[in-house]
């Protein structure tokens, strides 16, 4: 599941993956039971050119990106 990109940060991003699915990541985490990333603010995460957003678009921004 470690997403594709065609860019020079391919290593970078395999890093990224690699911390985000051994839990270590401080924003990020891997949902095991559905394969999806998500933020630990409880939202879905988004795949951004190389890297991770938090997918809230409520009123109440999440605690990461205050």
């Amino acid at each position: 599941m470690t997403p594709s990109t065609n860019t020079d940060n391919t290593k970078d991003t395999s890093a990224l993956f690699s911390e985000i699915k051994d839990g270590s990541h401080k924003q990020f985490i891997l949902n095991t039971a559905i394969e999806k990333v998500e933020c630990r603010c409880g939202h879905r995460a988004i795949w951004w050119r190389t890297g991770y957003l938090c997918g809230t678009i409520t009123a109440n921004p999440c605690s990461f990106n205050r």
